[in-house]
């Protein structure tokens, strides 16, 4: 009897270890990757992620059958006098007014991507057509005169966001 209350935290620790690695290991196997040649970049997504109507500007709009998280990616011209990252986070709330109401920018604040060029991000809540409570993560850097913009869109946690931004990285 000694011997098995001896090895039941051990077992308890085996247990859990299992537990966890199946809970986490398929998310980091099972991703997909989408490549961008001008400006060169790359970001992971979860596999499971379907395609959405892609629209005016955009490379790439994929989200979870279900419907939220989501993203889009969007490449467009800096203009002349410079990058304005934060203007484009409230130029990107402006834009969801013509989607829904109640837009309020939560937070702005200065990021970088993964590869350490600077970026901003932008958190923004609102009702979808007056009704689905969003918030949305906008997430924007710059690269040879070009703005790589992210709008990431759930129903509150903003983590499975986060976790697909930490993948991008310019090549």
């Amino acid at each position: 009897m000694k011997t098995i209350s001896k090895s039941l935290p051990f077992l308890f620790f085996l247990a859990t270890t299992f537990i966890l690695g199946t809970l986490f290991l398929p998310t980091l196997i099972s991703a997909a990757e989408f490549k961008n040649t001008a400006p060169a970049f790359v970001i992971e997504y979860p596999d499971d992620f379907v395609s959405d109507p892609l629209q005016t500007g955009e490379v790439l709009r994929v989200k979870n059958p279900a419907g939220v998280p989501g993203f889009e990616i969007q490449i467009s011209d800096v203009p002349e006098s410079g990058p304005d990252f934060e203007g484009y986070g409230k130029g990107y709330a402006e834009a969801l007014k013509a989607l829904g109401t109640d837009v309020k920018i939560l937070s702005s604040k200065a990021s970088q991507t993964a590869d350490g060029t600077p970026a901003h991000e932008t958190e923004i809540e609102w009702k979808w057509q007056g009704t689905a409570q969003l918030v949305s993560l906008v997430f924007v850097t710059a690269k040879d005169k070009k703005y790589v913009a992210i709008g990431g869109h759930t129903g509150g946690d903003l983590d499975p966001i986060r976790d697909i931004l930490e993948t991008f990285e310019f090549k």
